[in-house]
């Protein structure tokens, strides 16, 4: 990340993000659900303007955030200014598939918005190329 703090240009120290297991019970940042322990999820922490932050989304809310960035930049979705428009790490952008897209979502993403936290967790952990 390259963002600065308001207030004094320090930049985001000690970012540190990926996939891990959770130890503990967690709240997903995008839809509020349990992480619980032994779930694999998306976790992302930072030192910002004197500040520690940390950001946690399961399973299925990260398997959507991929998904909706692999379409935003294969689509070249852009904002009304003409910039890229990325997709809210919360996915709390305020915008439907359809307004964005013009389109349904294909079924694909949309059964991922309906998977319980074991079935997400079952998929990602079935070995790679086997369909469960």
């Amino acid at each position: 990340m390259s963002a600065s703090c308001d207030d004094d240009g320090e930049p985001i120290a000690n970012y540190r993000s990926g996939h891990v297991v959770a130890r503990a019970e967690y709240p997903c940042a995008c839809c509020s659900a349990t992480i619980r322990p032994g779930d694999l999820h998306y976790s992302a922490s930072w030192l910002w303007c004197g500040s520690y932050e940390s950001f946690r989304r399961c399973a299925r809310c990260h398997l959507l955030f991929l998904d909706l960035r692999a379409l935003h930049k294969k689509h070249d979705i852009r904002d009304e200014d003409g910039s890229p428009m990325g997709v809210d790490p919360e996915l709390n952008c305020g915008h439907s598939f359809e307004k964005v897209f013009g389109r349904e979502p294909p079924e694909e993403l949309a059964r991922l918005a309906f998977l319980t936290a074991d079935e997400v967790q079952a998929m990602l952990r079935a070995p790679a190329g086997v369909a469960s």
